[in-house]
């Protein structure tokens, strides 16, 4: 069996995951630059940390040296509801 090479990664989940593979970056280089603990950058890198704040986003595309919008997830672009509320829907607002 062949060693285990970090920047290989073939499951790469997020727009974020690909990025990082596409600047030979490891994550422990990501969560160490962002400020984060591991778990939460493997959570996000993962797709499973459904609300992730913007800011965390945009230092990430500031290590990337990308746009945010390169690494938005398309269900990010969806109308959100917290866990535990009710679900609403966007507001309909007049156009003027």
């Amino acid at each position: 069996m062949a060693p285990f090479e970090p920047l290989t990664q073939t499951n790469a989940r997020t727009l974020l995951a690909h990025r990082r593979l596409a600047a030979r970056l490891t994550q422990r280089q990501m969560w160490e630059a962002l400020g984060v603990s591991k778990a939460n950058y493997v959570r996000l890198e993962q797709g499973r940390l459904v609300n992730p704040p913007l800011r965390l986003l945009q230092n990430c595309a500031i290590a990337l040296g990308c746009k945010l919008d390169d690494i938005i997830e398309p269900e990010w672009r969806e109308w959100y509801t917290p866990e535990g509320y009710e679900i609403t829907q966007p507001p309909k607002f007049k156009k003027e």
